[in-house]
């Protein structure tokens, strides 16, 4: 009766929203999570949570009085008008909040007073000029742009350092994220010369700040049209007219920037709903705001980042766009955030999506795409504008924690340039660090920068291993490596380039032998395209290199192979066995999975026989929060080379906030989320490679994660198959060319002041390579030990033996190995 009665009180306060204008907001002290996902799942308007602690709703004030009847621990922490004077307030001559053009102002005298090290940035116009420039007076207040500062000692310059960027508000209104973000600038810039640390920091980095993200949003609670207001001004009616409804933050208009980002843009924690606060967009990254963001975090090689809103007092990490969804660099990300929040009074750290997920965040894209550790920090306890007192306290407190994450890159940090051994030229290059990156959610590869070969690996103490990779060239490893405490790591890489090979293969069944047509072969992480196999199970890549690959083959119904294979210099042919299914669950006998929750079989849908699993029987509402359903025995991985799961699932789930994970375990007590499904679809075949969890044993379950009420007819799962087992047989073949003891002309020649030399050994056997003047006198040895059979390359740097510089003229290069004639070249050096 409670729930029912909680219901009709949030429904009457929804309905209410369409007449009443006057809002305040109510907390709730010490909030159920139950009471926190209903007001989620009914679209209420949540100013602010904090788990345990408080949960802040902005309501109608006529409708407290009939909230407190329910909860009678109740209060108002804030009015609309409050509001509106803390906006404008010069209290004690306290300056208030900054409107747009008083920031554009000051950053214009920032610029001006020190041109030195601050470069100020248009980055763009808002959709509100975008729309005045068409030709639309209606949104004449809304000449915006987007403006960004940068702070380096050369800012007209794209340095070989690292950068670090501070982002205002998002959300129209949380104007205090403004004042953080000014704030730190001025203590950075203004303490600069003068300030060890300050100037230490400007000398060796690149620091970013856009101070508001959203102009047009930020004008209209600015100019008091809405107070509550949050999304930008985006006319989704097309009416050419902005639209707020009664001045309390809902309107048909608008999208919430922190939801329209394009990494994981989807429903859970946004909507499809034009009405609410927490609208997505048509799609990822329609609106030019978001754009304009994404541009600047794609086009500077950023480490760490802060956005800031209000309010919570959290410092939030990724992920964030579903529970356990764990980040690759989890350990290294909460540490910081917990390091950072210990500076300000009654802050906590939090994972986002622990907080509770939402797809299109910010943080999500900036380290999911760039590997930047990107955070939220959610400024502030009470309210969305503070007086101006506390204000400026709570800009004060925030100050620490921003330079803590500036200074981050300094400590615990693998940094350096990865090269071309040939050329010295900088590398894109894959820089992985085993038992991070192969954990967790997705995030793209880390990579060194295209202009410098420039890296960095903000790590905690334990990884001893780096390994450096690239298309076309050998793979690198460093090991035991001790992280400095107090100092970078450096470590530099030059990457040898790779020999060409060539790979053919066939892939067959398991069990009879026959030619599997049709299965796509992939080499992820590389640009050999997808290739299918012939009507004989065949297929052939040529012009790639010699190198450790992971491939992938996969046909429906079959295993999904993920494994590595080693390429060799030359011809290589591999054949494939794939099985079919070691385990095959169709759910036609009585269930023997371990269930908690209303997880049965049914006859109301199916894909093979008569039943298959789902959570609920067609209505979860009555079902508790967390359900589970899970494979009844631990798979034994020890022997296995290859796993993979596949299934047909079909949801019908609540809307923006309900969903299923399929989640996978070690030890059963542990578990990695593999992927969540949530909304509506239709039966759709997924299937997943597991290889991570070999060695040892795998534990697989599915997960559903409610809100406790709403009505939906759950999720199906049909055709369960675990596969085991497949195989690679033989094992690589190499067919190699045949090779002769060989001496290149070096390139470039005449040359100055370095050359290369490249040669080829038939078999292993020690070698020499001599540089000779024209006198025949020794002027250098370039090489005087044991290499492998192949092509090898080496640099002459124009110096003899002593390092001093070789005088202009002939020179001639001799290449010895035992058993084998010498052979001689002519060079010349020109200066």
């Amino acid at each position: 009766m409670k729930k029912i009665l909680l219901l009709l009180v949030i429904a009457t306060l929804l309905m209410t929203c369409l007449w009443s204008a006057n809002r305040v907001i109510v907390r709730y002290d010490n909030p159920s999570t139950q009471l926190f996902h209903r007001f989620l799942t009914e679209k209420a308007d949540i100013a602010a949570y904090h788990p345990g602690m408080f949960l802040d709703i902005v309501v109608p004030q006529e409708q407290v009085t009939q909230l407190q009847n329910e909860y009678p621990s109740l209060r108002v922490i804030q009015t609309e008008e409050q509001s509106q004077a803390n906006l404008h307030s010069q209290e004690r001559d306290i300056p208030g909040y900054r409107s747009y053009d008083t920031m554009l102002t000051e950053l214009q005298a920032i610029a001006a007073a020190h041109p030195n090290i601050c470069r100020l940035y248009n980055l763009g116009e808002t959709l509100g000029k975008q729309y005045f420039d068409a030709g639309n007076n209606q949104y004449q207040p809304y000449q915006f742009n987007i403006w960004a500062m940068k702070v380096s000692d050369n800012p007209d310059v794209e340095e070989d350092e690292p950068g670090v960027y501070y982002l205002g508000p998002h959300h129209a209104r949380e104007p205090l994220a403004v004042e953080v973000t000014m704030e730190i600038l001025h203590e950075l810039v203004d303490n600069y010369g003068t300030d060890t640390e300050m100037t230490d920091r400007v000398n060796n980095m690149q620091v970013w700040f856009v101070p508001l993200v959203n102009p047009d949003g930020h004008e209209v609670v600015w100019s008091g049209l809405d107070i509550w207001w949050r999304k930008n001004i985006r006319d989704n009616n097309i009416n050419g007219v902005f639209d707020s409804y009664y001045q309390y933050g809902y309107g048909e208009d608008g999208v919430d920037l922190n939801r329209n980002y394009g990494t994981y843009w989807g429903a859970l924690g946004a909507t499809d709903d034009l009405f609410s606060p927490i609208y997505h967009g048509i799609s990822a990254f329609s609106e030019p705001e978001t754009v304009i963001i994404k541009n600047l975090l794609d086009s500077h090689h950023f480490v760490a980042g802060i956005s800031y809103h209000t309010y919570a007092g959290l410092v939030l990490y990724p992920t964030g766009y579903y529970v356990g969804a764990n980040a690759p660099d989890f350990d290294a990300l909460q540490a910081l955030a917990q390091e950072m929040a210990a500076t300000i009074p009654d802050y906590t750290a939090e994972s986002e999506a622990e907080l509770y997920p939402a797809m299109g965040g910010t943080d999500d894209y900036s380290y999911a795409e760039q590997g930047t550790f990107a955070f939220t920090i959610e400024l502030g306890i009470n309210e969305f504008i503070p007086p101006s007192e506390e204000m400026n306290e709570i800009v004060d407190q925030n100050m620490d924690a921003a330079f803590i994450l500036m200074d981050r890159v300094k400590t615990l940090c693998i940094t350096g340039i990865v090269t071309d051994s040939l050329t010295n030229q900088p590398l894109v290059a894959t820089i992985t660090v085993p038992g991070v990156d192969n954990q967790g959610a997705y995030r793209k590869p880390y990579q060194s920068d295209a202009q410098y070969g420039r890296y960095y690996r903000l790590l905690v103490p334990n990884y001893p291993v780096i390994k450096y990779s690239a298309y076309g060239y050998k793979t690198k490893t460093q090991e035991n490596i001790l992280l400095d405490f107090d100092a970078q790591t450096i470590i530099d890489c030059q990457l040898v380039p790779a020999l060409p090979a060539s790979l053919s293969g066939r892939v067959t069944s398991g069990t009879t032998l026959e030619a599997i047509s049709g299965a796509t072969v992939k080499f992820p992480g590389t640009p050999i395209g997808d290739t299918v196999t012939d009507a004989n199970g065949y297929f052939t890549i040529t012009n790639t290199y010699e190198g450790t690959y992971t491939i992938e083959i996969y046909k429906e119904g079959y295993d999904w192979l993920c494994v590595p294979v080693t390429l060799n210099v030359g011809d290589n042919h591999i054949e494939w066995q794939i099985l079919l299914p070691t385990i095959n669950v169709t759910f036609e006998s009585p269930l023997q999975w371990i269930t908690t929750g209303s997880w049965v079989t049914t006859t109301v849908q199916h894909v093979s026989g008569s039943h298959c699993l789902t959570d609920s029987q067609g209505d979860y509402s009555e079902v508790p929060e967390s359900t589970i359903a899970q494979y009844p025995v631990a798979i034994d991985l020890q022997d296995t080379p290859n796993v993979s799961v596949s299934f047909m699932v079909k949801t019908d789930l609540l809307q923006n906030y309900d969903y299923v994970n399929f989640e996978a375990s070690r030890n059963g007590t542990d578990w990695l989320t593999i992927d969540s499904y949530y909304n509506s679809s239709n039966w759709t075949p997924k299937t997943y490679n597991l290889n991570q969890f070999i060695p040892g044993n795998l534990y697989l379950r599915f997960h559903m994660v409610t809100t406790g009420y709403g009505i939906a007819d759950g999720i199906y799962i049909d055709d369960f198959k675990v596969f085991l087992n497949s195989l690679i047989v033989p094992a690589i073949t190499i067919t190699q060319p045949a090779l002769k003891l060989s001496l290149q002309q070096n390139n470039p020649n005449p040359f100055n002041p370095e050359t290369a030399i490249s040669y080829t050994i038939p078999m292993s056997a020690n070698i020499s390579l001599n540089i000779f003047n024209i006198k025949g006198q020794k002027v250098r040895t370039l090489v005087s030990e044991k290499q492998e059979r192949g092509n090898h390359s080496i640099r002459w740097d124009g110096k003899d033996a002593l390092g001093n510089n070789a005088a202009s003229g002939v020179y001639f290069y001799r290449l010895d190995a035992e058993g084998q004639p010498s052979q001689t070249r002519k060079m010349l050096l020109l200066k």
